[in-house]
């Protein structure tokens, strides 16, 4: 299953407070300067607008190995890191490596002059895999995947408790919704990964 295959496409998602009146063309820009700055870890390509699509992402930066996204799938804004180059690694490795990227990425978003309502983390946060052959949407894949979840929720949440709820839908991909953030600022997330 999942733990013995090459797992690589994994992601994680951190959803943002609020997004206070900014329409999401507004980081373009941002994302570009990025790319100029090499701001983000990753060898960076370009940035994709998909505001045409509904209910996911909308803004994507293009990296080699992964790419970074504002997300507004379910219902919510967020910032996503998801792997996409095959990497022998082991998955809670890659898991960990993915929530470092969207943190980064979060924090750097904080950090923009100029554009507000970026700064605070809050409610849950989600952890998928992109890959629906060697990771179905399974009990098999929860309980292959659950020494790397748990690797990740432990620093995460620091004690707190959590509840961790799977998206049930066998033709959905494989996504875990992890409770026990509350509200927390990416730099000091981040800061619990290293």
């Amino acid at each position: 299953m999942a733990g013995e295959l090459s797992l690589y496409r994994v992601g994680v998602k951190f959803y943002l407070d609020k997004v206070a009146g900014h329409e999401p063309a507004v980081l373009i820009p941002v994302f570009h300067k990025w790319i100029q700055n090499e701001s983000l870890p990753g060898l960076l390509i370009d940035v994709a607008d998909y505001r045409h699509v509904p209910d996911g992402p909308v803004l994507m930066l293009i990296a080699h190995e992964g790419n970074y996204a504002l997300d507004l799938g379910d219902g919510c804004p967020g910032v996503v890191y998801y792997r996409k180059r095959p990497d022998p690694r082991d998955p809670a490795e890659l898991l960990r490596e993915a929530a470092r990227n969207a943190l980064t990425a979060a924090s750097l978003l904080a950090e923009e002059t100029g554009i507000t309502g970026y700064a605070t983390l809050a409610g849950p946060f989600k952890v998928f895999a992109q890959d629906r052959l060697v990771a179905p949407n399974t009990d098999a894949t929860a309980q292959a995947l659950r020494s790397a979840l748990e690797g990740l929720i432990a620093p995460l949440c620091a004690g707190a408790e959590t509840t961790q709820q799977r998206i049930a839908d066998p033709r959905a991909p494989f996504s875990v919704e992890i409770s026990g953030l509350g509200e927390s600022k990416a730099e000091d997330l981040l800061a619990r990964l290293q």
